[in-house]
């Protein structure tokens, strides 16, 4: 697994302004650029909560996402959409991440809306 680099704060900027504009090349343009490492922090359907680590890979449109939560390795596939990233990780609903401007902070929910996680760009 490849981390990556991430890009500069002006390559970051440009992109963001881009896209907010129409001329990033869409949701391709967007896929790429979420492509890191994140910090991640959740609560489950249960109310307890969880930290961990999500790494985000880009290849040819779709992102592959590989969480480490505790020690438990959760693997899935997403594709933006919108505003939006939907993974399908091998359960019933996804997780779906509302998109900031910048790409470096991703809201997300799953198990129905019934569990949450802020992913943070480190």
């Amino acid at each position: 697994m490849s981390l990556g680099r991430a890009p500069t704060p002006v390559a970051a900027l440009l992109l963001a302004l881009l896209v907010l504009i129409g001329l990033g090349g869409g949701a391709e343009a967007q896929s790429a650029y979420l492509a890191g490492v994140y910090d991640s922090a959740g609560t489950n359907p249960d109310g307890s909560t969880y930290q961990g680590v999500v790494v985000i890979e880009h290849h040819a449109g779709l992102l592959s996402l590989e969480w480490d939560i505790n020690g438990q390795v959760f693997f899935g596939v997403g594709k933006v959409s919108r505003r939006q990233l939907i993974v399908n990780w091998g359960q019933q609903s996804p997780v779906i991440y509302d998109l900031d401007v910048g790409g470096d902070v991703l809201r997300g929910t799953w198990a129905s809306g019934q569990g949450s996680e802020v992913l943070t760009r480190r």
